[in-house]
């Protein structure tokens, strides 16, 4: 996990392939689907995927990307994804910024 920033409570990291189950349930809230769009993420094949050719492609070719916001371990072995934060240029597909995109979920 390559932390971008970390405060008393919060990590900021680069997503990874381990993320899938997050961007799954992520990806399939009916707040995502009604305002972002239905990226048509339903399985683990599906996730990989998009974390493989969005975020990752992104820090890859761009040194940076959309990023995941945890809070850190509180006592016992449990974080919580709380939110996905970044800003990522999609020009290529929606010709639009998306600043932020936040879960309803507070469970990792």
């Amino acid at each position: 996990m390559k932390a971008i920033c970390t405060t008393g409570r919060l990590v900021i990291r680069c997503f990874n392939l381990s993320d899938t189950d997050f961007i799954i349930r992520l990806l399939n809230e009916e707040s995502f689907i009604r305002c972002i769009g239905d990226k048509k993420v339903r399985t683990q094949e599906d996730a990989l995927n998009y974390l493989t050719k969005g975020p990752l492609a992104s820090y890859e070719a761009h040194g940076f990307g959309l990023n995941m916001v945890q809070l850190k371990k509180l006592g016992f072995s449990l974080t919580a994804t709380i939110e996905l934060y970044g800003s990522v240029n999609y020009l290529y597909e929606y010709g639009a910024l998306v600043p932020y995109i936040t879960s309803s979920s507070t469970n990792g």
